[in-house]
């Protein structure tokens, strides 16, 4: 008797239509190497929840999750729609984007984000470090 493939076709098809599952992630800013804010949770499913820390002068950086996660760097207010391309990855348009200093965006299926930015040789780094949440 020969088997149908339409039921094995159609639970694929299921399967794929299915959403990518969310992801959690504990972000952590630092200054020379020492935290400076308390582990702040994002979720891929909900990009509404941010992290951010405002360091001395007008640096802050913000931290956020969608499809990807990303981290910014930045002074002074940032054009509404940068973070929207930012997870777009439209980073070329990026580039010239007022007050944007560094950022770096990955899968949320990835392990790690880390990025960082010094605004001279001599000056500390500033970090922002976002590992998955249990």
């Amino acid at each position: 008797m020969r088997k149908s493939a339409i039921p094995i076709a159609m639970a694929i098809v299921a399967v794929m239509s299915l959403p990518a599952e969310a992801a959690k992630f504990t972000c952590t800013f630092y200054n020379a190497g020492s935290p400076v804010s308390s582990p702040c949770v994002i979720d891929t499913a909900d990009s509404s929840k941010q992290c951010k820390k405002s360091y001395s002068g007008n640096l802050e950086g913000i931290c956020f999750g969608n499809v990807q996660i990303g981290c910014i760097f930045h002074v002074g207010q940032l054009a509404a729609d940068v973070q929207q391309a930012f997870t777009a990855a439209a980073s070329v348009r990026l580039s010239a984007a007022n007050g944007l200093l560094a950022g770096a965006i990955v899968e949320a299926s990835t392990k790690r984000l880390l990025v960082g930015y010094r605004e001279n040789a001599t000056a500390p780094e500033v970090d922002a470090l976002c590992t998955p949440s249990p």
